[in-house]
């Protein structure tokens, strides 16, 4: 099934052995030139000689000297590398897929135009957007504000650049304490948020660091799905909407709860009032 000329996949990060088979079905899916992978000069030549043989479009990015924790300045540098080339060859909607998932609907890319068509309302117009971001539920945390999953996301290649095109992060956050859940966006400690709120600040969008305004932020901005929708499968191994055993912080926000907030089913004050009271506590990453 081949894509229009206008839609791509940018498949980023480093080459696991895993990597070249996803990037060979998503070729054998949606086309070659559909397909970019964006990673390091300096991955085993036989993985990429094995992609050179699958697409044409092949990014290949200087490490970063400081990657970051959790190698978030390593994301930032292969994903806005890849969305660069994405737009030189003309794309205009892209899907970017960490490079150690497969999704195995062959229609997603399909579905994901039709769900930015269905639910095309929101303030994404007024801070001029052109489409509204699309997320899966898996790592995209309720009670973590400002924390949409960096595993897939889909839009505009215009609106995908304003997300990545980031400052790299040089904090050394190498220490891990425990304190409200609250803090952790405060401090902006880890990834996600990170992006988030530095992608917040080029849109104008004035983060409180409240329950209540990530909750608007996901109502107006991103849409939510639930990964079971496209079938993702995770190299790495089983996919788990909570970690960290009872860490109720880390719940996910699934499709339902935000198709709730997109309908005004939800009381964003209620909402937030019923969190205020569980005092819901997180690992948070600080600098020493």
């Amino acid at each position: 099934m081949k894509l229009e000329n206008n839609y791509g996949i940018l498949i980023q990060g480093p080459v696991y052995p895993v990597t070249v088979s996803i990037i060979k079905h998503f070729c054998n899916l949606y086309g070659s030139n559909s397909v970019i992978v964006s990673t390091w000069k300096d991955s085993e030549p036989c993985f990429l000689e094995a992609i050179n043989t699958l697409t044409e479009n092949l990014v290949l990015n200087t490490l970063p000297e400081f990657p970051g924790k959790a190698n978030r300045n390593a994301q930032i540098a292969s994903t806005i590398s890849g969305i660069k080339k994405a737009k030189e060859i003309g794309m205009e909607y892209l899907a970017k897929i960490r490079s150690d998932l497969l999704i195995e609907d062959k229609y997603f890319m399909q579905k994901c135009h039709s769900l930015l068509e269905t639910y095309s309302d929101g303030q994404y117009k007024d801070f001029k957007l052109r489409k509204r971001l699309i997320v899966p539920n898996i790592y995209t945390r309720k009670y973590l504000f400002y924390h949409p999953s960096d595993w897939f996301m889909f839009g505009h290649i215009d609106d995908l650049y304003t997300y990545w095109d980031l400052p790299m992060d040089l904090r050394k956050l190498n220490f891990t304490i425990r304190g409200l859940a609250e803090d952790a966006s405060k401090t902006a400690c880890f990834p996600e948020i990170y992006f988030c709120k530095e992608f917040c600040k080029k849109i104008g969008w004035n983060t409180t660091d409240t329950f209540e305004d990530s909750l608007s932020l996901f109502k107006n901005i991103f849409i939510v799905f639930d990964h079971q929708f496209f079938r993702f499968n995770f190299a790495k191994g089983p996919i788990l909407e909570k970690y960290y055993g009872s860490m109720e912080c880390y719940e996910v926000l699934n499709f339902s709860y935000w198709l709730g907030l997109y309908h005004d089913l939800i009381d964003l004050r209620e909402e937030a009032y019923e969190f205020k009271q569980k005092n819901y506590i997180s690992d948070i990453l600080i600098s020493t």
